[in-house]
């Protein structure tokens, strides 16, 4: 049985924030986002457009993978979570060659 696989398109306006609710949890629309971590949806733009993410926010997404058992499937790349990804955009994210492996 073969694979086929696609190239991943890199998002060059990626911040931490569309990382996260795009990659981690697979979740397209802000209000819904800002829904499920209890924030304004003008709280979650701003997480979108490159601020950093409050405390309280990073607490809620911490708890949200807790809540999914301590792992959350990234689109690209199958990881358990890294608090370090509420900080930066993991350094894969950005390889312009990456792979994924059509389902």
């Amino acid at each position: 049985m073969s694979k086929e696989c696609a190239r991943f398109e890199v998002d060059p306006t990626m911040t931490v924030g569309k990382f996260i609710r795009l990659e981690v949890f697979g979740v397209s629309s802000q209000a819904d986002w800002a829904a499920m971590l209890g924030i304004s949806q003008a709280s979650a733009s701003r997480f979108d457009t490159g601020n950093p993410l409050s405390r309280e926010a990073m607490n809620s997404i911490r708890a949200l993978v807790a809540q999914r058992g301590g792992k959350r499937k990234v689109r690209w790349r199958s990881r358990p979570w890294d608090d370090a990804w509420l900080f930066d955009v993991p350094n894969e994210y950005w390889a312009a060659d990456q792979l994924v492996t059509a389902a």
